[in-house]
């Protein structure tokens, strides 16, 4: 009785052990924020409750429709007690970003104990604001344009919604839920 009593104990020890913030430490990677200025600097920022110091911080990012992904080294201060705030500055001109792209990212903070602390997925849509967009939209298309108006647009529409079910009536594809035309 005693013997099992004893393995529920350490039982218990280990799964508090093993499970994130169990031991009353509060980890949580939130307030994401993103903004841009086009061709120049994308500003990546969250902050982090922790009771323990960071030892790094990364932020991992790569455009929706490619394979390839980077990361970059995170600035990070304590901002007021147990809040960091994690901070991230990338170039465009040394790590340019197609126009039009969805940028997916992420933060990863590693803390002094060595536990490793990742955050959601985040995404961008990093769009070319050099220009002033109009902008219609008719069932999953949005089309985005500079020059003409409102009619335009809704020629524009009206080609692409026909041009997708032509294709349906070719091929069996599923009808997607959204497609941005610039």
């Amino acid at each position: 009785m005693q013997r099992k009593f004893l393995a529920g104990i350490w039982l218990v020890f280990c799964l508090a052990l093993a499970l994130p913030g169990a031991a009353g430490s509060q980890q949580a990677i939130s307030a994401f924020s993103a903004s841009y200025e086009f061709g120049k600097q994308i500003h990546f920022q969250a902050s982090l409750q922790s009771d323990e110091p960071i030892e790094y911080a990364l932020l991992y990012y790569q455009e929706k429709t490619s394979p390839n992904s980077f990361f970059e080294p995170v600035q990070f201060s304590v901002q007021e007690g147990n809040t960091y705030l994690l901070d991230c500055r990338l170039d465009l001109s040394l790590h340019p970003i197609r126009a039009f792209s969805t940028l997916q990212y992420f933060f990863e903070v590693r803390l002094k104990s060595g536990q490793i602390l990742t955050s959601d997925r985040q995404s961008l849509v990093y769009i070319d604001d050099r220009f002033a967009w109009q902008t219609a939209q008719s069932g999953p298309f949005t089309f985005h344009w500079v020059d003409g108006d409102l009619a335009f647009g809704q020629q524009t529409l009206e080609i692409a919604q026909t041009g997708l079910e032509r294709i349906e009536t070719i091929l069996p594809v599923e009808r997607p839920k959204q497609i941005d035309i610039y």
